[in-house]
């Protein structure tokens, strides 16, 4: 059986504002389960500390109220979330967030005593952005990678900036798969590149 972590960018969490976040990969996620495949996702959050000192940040108490447990199940899907150090004033950290994001999931799979095999699992991501950090999990574990871009990661994110330009690029390189909602996508990934990309189109309905 193919057992695929799945990192989307965003995933559907009973809170308010993002019920339906991340619904058509949730959908997605769902048949491919219903197709035989072991899916699990993995959508790592900001650590924060205890009460009353989260209250001395913003962002950790955001966090805080979100609660998001370190596992849970949303529609039959499993669904686990790391914790990304996160110390304040942001000095503290030493190491740069890809760092922090590659750290805290591959600490996840050391706790959980999971050893992927490279002959069955996969890492499947979304987002290209988010798509770069998933990579780096893949490339730890030895795994193959394949990346779904679904819109603005493709005709403007690489734009705004050289570094979010090299970082696309870098990504796309880097993927055994990649996976696009539209030709169209598919046609600017090429063009970003500087050179024809293989990719696959996989069509999402509202």
């Amino acid at each position: 059986t193919m057992r695929i972590w799945a990192f989307p960018a965003i995933y559907p969490y009973d809170y308010h504002g993002a019920k339906w976040h991340g619904i058509f990969a949730h959908r997605q996620y769902k048949a491919l389960i219903k197709c035989g495949a072991d899916l699990k996702v993995i959508v790592p959050v900001l650590w924060y500390p205890p009460f009353p000192f989260y209250l001395l940040d913003k962002e950790w108490k955001k966090q805080a109220d979100m609660n998001y447990p370190l596992q849970r199940e949303y529609d039959g899907v499993m669904v686990y979330h790391p914790r990304i150090s996160n110390k304040k004033p942001n000095r503290l950290e030493r190491k740069s967030y890809v760092e922090r994001y590659t750290n805290a999931v591959l600490q996840f799979f050391k706790d959980n005593k999971i050893k992927p095999d490279p002959a069955t699992d996969i890492v499947y991501s979304q987002w290209i952005p988010d798509s770069g950090l998933a990579q780096n999990i893949a490339k730890k574990l030895g795994l193959k990678s394949g990346i779904l871009s679904i819109g603005d990661d493709v005709v403007v994110y690489p734009y705004e900036n050289e570094r979010n330009r090299q970082w696309f690029i870098k990504t796309i390189n880097e993927a055994d798969w990649n996976f696009t909602v539209a030709d169209y996508l598919g046609r600017e990934t090429c063009k970003i590149a500087g050179g024809k990309v293989p990719y696959h189109i996989i069509h999402m309905g509202a």
